[in-house]
């Protein structure tokens, strides 16, 4: 099978090798400077992976000191920061979702869990039985639009009623699915990557591959929301001659769908019918030449694009595509997570907590250094509630926000 075909379905440290040259573009403010972020609280209890709020609860991953092994899905009170629940399950961030007073998660094998406030869970949906069984999603996020839950799997999508998963009564079988079958030798296949979704539109990646005539290609798709119904295509890439595959990051809102396709420097933005609306110019970060993303993510008019592999991210306007900002930390690694954007400030954390000016992106605050905070470890989320910024890394802390 293609070679990031397999990196897709295994791991995105793989990807951390794949580079191409390019004209770097020089960081617009200095990578350090600002107040000094304080932790108000912390909590001894490291987490690995992405975090999720529920509630007046922070559920993670809690993992053991020498982070080698998965020790179980926990949660801690925003409130009092005592440990509320703990339960013996696989559980990832980017896999949950909170709906209402229910937290809806992939169990990295087969199915969608369903858990009450306590912890409980109070159903259990296997998923239908031509989805093969899958590991963490990696990259891929569990999405809510509506009272539509959509679950990407590298061979399915799959579109659940939410009122069917947390009715508890009755067998539950998705509203609409689509397939993507495996492809071995001259035989074509499929594979789905990332999906956004915005209004009554779906937008998924797919990798299509013929190993044996050494073709693939990379398409964007457009479905009805509610039905899955076909709306648009687009081809984003088509090789006769390559046996590497690229995947593509999106990001949707009111205005269509962003897209970045591995192995080139630009971002794509296509209205919700389906129209190019712009192309960004090519970028790579200061003294790098990562061409693979780790995310595209949109927030209050900004796009933002992680690399994977170097130490920089830039932000877009969304309306236009013009470049606003990039920020290069050279103390630090790969920002490979998604921003929080919180009253005009945009917050990552690469080894410590970082707050910059969304507008400019100046430098307003870091703070000392946060053990494991890397990669998705350290997702920076918001308590409103509480109007409080939370990182789980290798402790859970607490700050104020800087605005």
């Amino acid at each position: 099978m293609r070679t990031l075909l397999t990196n897709l379905l295994t791991t995105t440290a793989v990807l951390l090798s794949a580079c191409s040259a390019g004209t770097t573009t020089s960081p617009s403010k200095p990578d350090q400077g600002g107040a000094t972020l304080t932790p108000t609280a912390t909590v001894p209890t490291p987490a690995f992976e992405q975090s999720v709020l529920f509630g007046d609860l922070i559920v993670g991953k809690r993992v053991n000191a020498d982070n080698t092994r998965e020790l179980d899905m926990t949660a801690v009170h925003l409130g009092t920061r005592a440990a509320a629940w703990q339960q013996p399950a696989l559980f990832r961030g980017n896999e949950a979702v909170q709906v209402g007073a229910n937290l809806i998660h992939y169990d990295g094998r087969h199915a969608l869990v369903v858990r009450d406030g306590s912890g409980a869970a109070t159903r259990t949906v296997e998923l239908p039985a031509s989805v093969p069984n899958q590991d963490h999603l990696v990259r891929a996020q569990v999405l809510v639009q509506g009272d539509l839950l959509f679950l990407p799997t590298p061979r399915a999508l799959l579109a659940y009623r939410v009122a069917d998963l947390t009715s508890g009564a009755g067998p539950v079988t998705p509203a609409w699915s689509q397939s993507y079958a495996a492809g071995t030798g001259s035989v074509t296949g499929q594979v789905l990557g990332e999906i956004a979704v915005s209004g009554t539109q779906v937008y998924a990646a797919v990798i299509t591959y013929n190993d044996g005539e050494r073709t693939t290609r990379t398409t964007l798709h457009a479905l009805d929301a509610a039905t899955g119904e076909a709306k648009w295509a687009k081809t984003l890439y088509d090789e006769a001659t390559s046996s590497t595959s690229r995947t593509a990051e999106l990001a949707a809102d009111a205005q269509g769908v962003y897209v970045h396709l591995s192995g080139t420097g630009h971002i794509t933005a296509f209205s919700p019918a389906g129209a190019e609306r712009y192309r960004t110019a090519d970028f790579y970060c200061p003294g790098g030449s990562t061409d693979i993303w780790a995310h595209l993510t949109v927030q209050d008019g900004l796009l933002f694009g992680m690399p994977l592999g170097d130490t920089c991210f830039s932000a877009w306007k969304a309306q236009d595509g013009a470049r606003a900002w990039v920020f290069n930390d050279a103390q630090g690694g790969t920002v490979a997570q998604r921003p929080l954007v919180l009253r005009a400030a945009v917050y990552i954390t690469n080894g410590r907590l970082i707050a910059l000016d969304a507008q400019s992106g100046a430098v307003l605050g870091t703070s000392a250094p946060i053990e494991r905070a890397q990669s998705m470890t350290g997702t920076v989320l918001y308590d409103a509630p509480r109007d409080q910024v939370v990182v789980w890394a290798g402790q859970l802390q607490f700050f104020k926000s800087v605005k």
